[in-house]
């Protein structure tokens, strides 16, 4: 049974997805992270289940054979409106301008993020910014299988893990699929998320209007986010998060995610995209504000689609793909395990979100004086530092 995987579990839910007898559930365990239940009255042991699940597969890591650059879109407007360069907006108005459709995360309060599918360039701005929190796949899975099935291309976007699981789903890599894998650092449960953002209406003691992980209107690319409440204009979020600060430190992520077989080299879409961070020792001549994307092309499929929706609309530069790991240090290796994640979880058993927000500000006071620091720091001051290293 499905189960027999244990941590290894990404939370995919190809699993629930491939169930003949709709008998596999996920439940929410350790910081809200869902895992799947089997009912054994109505399993069939088909293993169905099994055969879907890409971690119970062996993915092999070797050396990063594509091509590797920087690239920032020359369209303000969709520079102002992602998190990094753009190149995801570039990708997907190619495809969609062939005719095919986009696949991508969107988070909707109260029930989290999940995947969902844009048919038309007026449905990519909510699968658009970085989200920070882990996206429901399992229902995108069989949308995807009948898209492919009808003819269409798909753009599928998503973390490593994620794009192998589809892959594991579908049992094959169709010429009509392109998959783009996120440089990932690991991802907190959407239950986490929720209580995070009720917590911050009650302290803040009126409605959450608006939310962004990555805000480049509030100071350029970087990794601040914003918020508004109530009828108030927009925020930086502040030094002392506490979701941020135990993202930042990777704290509250899946259990598999500190021992990731996809955090390497050897990716596991057709393309790779990610902030190139760093990209100042590089001095290329766009403006570092509008934000620069590393992407990876793994394969011929990806290096085509990567050429044509970059054709004309966007400054690309081949660089060596030790320049791009260099400040992404997920492109090479998982993230640590914290000692601290034990007792934040046990603090979340106990308490919720509100234990975990009293217990972050005594875990994590060098890392907040830090943040004080950094933020009093110009970021062209910054950026000037990094380009002479």
């Amino acid at each position: 049974m499905i189960e027999s995987v244990g941590s290894s579990c990404t939370g995919c839910g190809a699993c629930v997805a491939s169930c003949p007898k709709a008998c596999i559930s996920m439940e929410g365990r350790e910081l809200g992270h869902k895992y799947p239940v089997v009912d054994g009255d109505s399993c069939i042991n088909c293993g169905a289940c099994l055969r879907a699940c890409h971690a119970a597969k062996p993915f092999e890591r070797r050396a990063f054979e594509g091509r590797s650059f920087a690239v920032q879109a020359k369209d303000w407007k969709i520079l102002e409106e992602s998190s990094s360069g753009g190149v995801f907006s570039l990708l997907a108005e190619k495809v969609l301008g062939e005719g095919g459709v986009v696949y991508g995360s969107r988070w909707n309060r109260g029930s989290g993020a999940a995947h969902s599918k844009a048919s038309s360039p007026g449905e990519l701005a909510e699968l658009r910014r970085s989200k920070y929190v882990h996206s429901d796949t399992a229902g995108a899975f069989k949308r995807v299988r009948d898209d492919l099935a009808a003819g269409g291309e798909v753009l599928f976007v998503g973390t490593p893990c994620q794009v192998a699981a589809l892959k594991a789903y579908l049992g094959c890599e169709p010429e009509s699929l392109v998959t783009v894998d996120l440089v990932c650092h690991g991802v907190p449960s959407a239950a986490f998320f929720e209580d995070y953002l009720r917590w911050f209406e009650e302290r803040a003691g009126k409605p959450l209007v608006e939310y962004n992980s990555r805000d480049k209107m509030a100071a350029g690319w970087s990794y601040l986010g914003s918020f508004r409440v109530g009828a108030e204009p927009m925020s930086t979020l502040p030094v002392d998060d506490p979701y941020v600060l135990t993202f930042n430190q990777g704290a509250t992520f899946r259990k598999c995610c500190y021992a990731c077989p996809y955090a390497g080299s050897k990716r596991a879409g057709d393309v790779t995209l990610g902030d190139f961070w760093g990209v100042e020792r590089l001095h290329l001549p766009i403006d570092l504000d509008g934000g620069v994307s590393v992407a990876l092309a793994s394969t011929e499929k990806g290096q085509k689609l990567l050429d044509r929706a970059c054709e004309g609309r966007a400054f690309i530069e081949e660089v060596r793909f030790e320049e791009a790991a260099r400040s992404n240090a997920n492109l090479t290796k998982p993230s640590s395990l914290p000692a601290e994640r034990e007792r934040l979880a046990e603090a979340y058993a106990s308490g919720g979100f509100t234990a975990v927000a009293s217990l972050t500000p005594h875990l994590y006071k060098r890392e907040i004086l830090r943040n004080r620091i950094k933020r009093a720091v110009p970021t062209s001051v910054k950026r000037l530092v990094k380009g002479a290293l």
